[in-house]
C-alpha cells in the first residue's frame, strides 16, 4: 500500500501557529521543532535623552559650529595677532638690528663728527676737547671705507661653577638657538693707507616693540697721549691741549690718562721758545687703541751757546770771590789744603771745563761736565812757604728760560771732594 509522504499543509501551519520555537538556537533561521521560518526581530531604536530646555540639541556625530556672529570676530582677532607678531618680527629684525648702531658709528667716523661719537660713547663732547665741534677742522685725516663686514650672534650657554666654590665659567651650548640679544659686529676701515678691522660688542635689552641695539662703549675708547720735550701747550689737530713734559721715567705717579679722540691721523705741533725749536709729528690712531704722540724738539743753537756762556760767567765769579770756594762752584781738590787757605786768596782759571748740554726731564737743559777744567791759587803759609793749589773745576746744573727770554744757569751744589762735583 503506497504511503503518501506529502505533509498535510493544514496540519503544518497549525503546528507553526502553536509552536513557540523554544528549542531554536540563537540566530537560527528555521525552527528545529516545527520547521517553520523564524522571522528576525525588529530593531530596537536607541533612546535619546530628552534635550534640556534652552540648549540647542546636536545630533550624534554632528560637528559643533559656532554661530556666525562669534566666528567672524574670533577669526579677525587671530589675523590681528598674527599680523602683530609679524610686524614685531619685521621691526625687531629690520629697524632694530646689531648692524644699525655700527652703521651710525661708521657714518660719524667718516664724517669726523666728534659730538656724534661722544653720544655713542655716552659722554659729553664739551668735557673732551678733542670731541668738541671744530676740534678736527685742521690737522686731522678721518678713516675711510668704514663699513660693517660681519655680524655673529653669541653662542648660547650658561654660567657654571668651576668646582672650587669661588668662581664660575661660561659654558657654551651649541645645541641651543644662538643668543639673539648679544652679537659681535666687525667693522673694517682704512687709516693712513693701512687696513684695520675691529670687533664691537652689540647688545639689546628689555622687551616690547622698541628694543634697539647699542654698542659697548669700552672697546670704542680711543686715546692719545701727547708728550713734548718741554711742558706747555700742544696743538693736536685744531685743538690746543696743555701737556706736561716727558718725564715718566722720573715720576712715581701713574701716567695721566690720554685724551679721548676719534680714530684718524693726527698732526701734533709744539711751538718753540728760547731753548727749544718747533716740534711736529704725525701719528695714526686706530679705533680703540691708546697711542702716544711724542714731540721731540731740538735745542736752539743760540740757547746752547748762551748756556755755555752762563757756565763760564759762573766759574769766573767763583774765582773772583777767592778763598775757599762755595759749594755751588763745584771745585774739587783732594789734598785738603784748600780748606785752610786764606779767605782772600785769588784763583786763576787756567782751563774751563768742557760741558754737554742736553734735554732735562723737566723741560729745561741739563749741563754735565765732560772734561773738568782747572784753577790755580797761591798763598803763603804761616811758615813763610809758598803753597800752590790746583783744583778741578766742574760745572753741573740745569738751565731754564728766564723771564727775559734768556737761559738762566743754576749750578748743582756739592761737597768739596765729592765725586759728582
Amino acid at each position: 500500500m503506497p504511503t503518501d509522504h506529502t505533509p498535510d499543509t493544514d496540519t503544518a501551519e497549525d503546528a507553526a501557529e502553536v509552536c513557540r520555537h523554544d528549542g531554536a538556537r540563537a540566530g537560527a533561521r528555521f525552527c528545529a521543532s516545527c520547521g517553520a521560518a523564524i522571522a528576525a526581530p525588529d530593531p530596537v531604536a536607541p533612546v535619546e535623552p530628552a534635550p534640556r530646555a534652552g540648549i540647542p540639541h546636536r545630533a550624534p556625530g554632528a560637528r559643533r559650529r559656532l554661530p556666525r556672529r562669534v566666528v567672524v570676530p574670533v577669526a579677525a582677532g587671530a589675523v590681528l595677532v598674527l599680523a602683530a607678531v609679524g610686524a614685531l618680527y619685521l621691526v625687531q629684525g629690520a629697524r632694530y638690528s646689531p648692524e644699525q648702531p655700527a652703521r651710525e658709528l661708521a657714518e660719524a667716523l667718516e664724517a669726523g663728527d666728534g659730538p656724534a661719537v661722544a653720544a655713542i660713547l655716552g659722554v659729553e663732547a664739551t668735557d673732551h676737547p678733542m670731541l668738541a665741534a671744530g676740534a678736527l677742522d685742521t690737522g686731522y685725516e678721518a678713516p675711510t671705507g668704514v663699513e660693517v663686514v660681519g655680524v655673529e650672534y653669541d653662542t648660547a650657554g650658561q654660567w657654571e661653577g668651576t668646582g672650587d666654590g669661588t668662581s664660575v665659567r661660561w659654558v657654551e651650548d651649541y645645541t641651543r638657538r644662538p643668543d639673539m640679544d648679544h652679537a659681535t659686529v666687525t667693522l673694517a676701515y682704512s687709516l693712513g693707507g693701512q687696513a684695520y678691522t675691529v670687533d664691537l660688542d652689540a647688545t639689546r635689552e628689555g622687551t616690547g616693540w622698541a628694543r634697539p641695539w647699542s654698542l659697548n662703549p669700552a672697546p670704542l675708547e680711543t686715546t692719545v697721549r701727547a708728550s713734548a720735550t718741554r711742558a706747555g701747550a700742544v696743538q693736536l689737530a685744531a685743538a690746543s691741549v696743555n701737556q706736561t713734559a716727558e718725564a715718566a721715567q722720573w715720576d712715581d705717579e701713574d701716567d695721566a690718562p690720554g685724551l679721548l679722540v676719534l680714530p684718524g691721523v693726527y698732526t701734533a705741533t709744539a711751538a718753540g721758545d728760547g731753548l727749544w725749536s718747533d716740534a711736529q709729528t704725525t701719528v695714526a690712531v686706530p679705533l680703540g687703541e691708546d697711542v702716544a704722540a711724542v714731540l721731540s724738539a731740538d735745542i736752539q743753537p743760540d740757547a746752547e751757546d748762551a748756556v755755555t756762556a752762563a757756565v763760564v760767567a759762573h766759574i769766573d765769579s767763583c774765582a773772583a770771590a777767592g778763598g775757599y770756594p762755595d759749594a755751588s762752584c763745584g771745585w774739587r781738590e783732594d789734598t785738603g789744603w784748600m780748606t785752610i787757605m786764606p779767605a782772600d786768596t785769588p784763583w786763576s782759571v787756567e782751563t774751563y771745563p768742557a760741558v754737554e748740554v742736553a734735554p732735562d726731564y723737566t723741560g729745561g737743559l741739563e749741563v754735565t761736565t765732560v772734561t773738568p777744567g782747572s784753577a790755580v791759587a797761591e798763598y803763603e803759609t804761616a811758615a813763610g812757604e809758598t803753597r800752590t793749589i790746583t783744583a778741578e773745576v766742574h760745572a753741573n746744573g740745569v738751565a731754564i728760560l728766564g723771564d727775559d727770554g734768556t737761559p738762566v744757569y743754576t749750578p748743582q751744589a756739592c761737597d768739596i771732594g765729592a765725586s759728582y762735583c
